[in-house]
């Protein structure tokens, strides 16, 4: 996690650009916000789980249990932050960085042109503190970390 501390830009797009996918997972996994390859413990027996490819699904693979008894099988996503995004990952690293960098200043300019209506302005505030707390160079680093927290992945 500590690699997303000043992350820039170059960064940013280092990542969107050079990785595939594949390694783009193992770089998020490096993070800890997916399971590791074939070490997901089943939540039916806690015995371990493998990774197997389904026959004309998506690109995804799902876990199942090795225990023969069990064989649960679960999604990829399951119990992580992404489930039910349904949007590619890249994609939500590059919302996250561009809400972490960019956001303020189109609020900001919102804000000038239209004003604030009554409806918005909690989420303004709540918004306004997190970034006094959190915001600068290390906002991908403080974001990433708090979804860390909240959805931390069973061991």
């Amino acid at each position: 996690m500590e690699e997303l501390r000043n992350f820039n830009g170059y960064d940013l797009y280092d990542r969107l650009i050079n990785y595939t996918d594949e390694q783009f997972e193992d770089w998020l996994r490096y993070l800890g916000l997916l399971y590791p390859k074939n070490s997901r413990p089943c939540p039916k027996c806690n015995s371990p789980m493998t990774t197997r490819k389904v026959k004309d699904a998506d690109k995804y693979p799902t876990y199942r249990c090795n225990n023969y008894k069990c064989r649960h099988e679960t999604g990829f996503f399951v119990d992580t932050f992404f489930a039910g995004l349904h949007y590619p990952l890249k994609d939500v690293l590059h919302v996250s960085y561009m809400w972490c960098r960019t956001w303020q200043k189109f609020k900001a300019r919102h804000k000038n042109e239209h004003g604030t209506h009554r409806s918005v302005f909690n989420s303004y505030i709540s918004d306004f503190i997190w970034r006094r707390l959190f915001g600068g160079p290390d906002a991908m680093y403080y974001l990433w970390e708090q979804i860390k927290e909240q959805y931390p992945l069973q061991t």
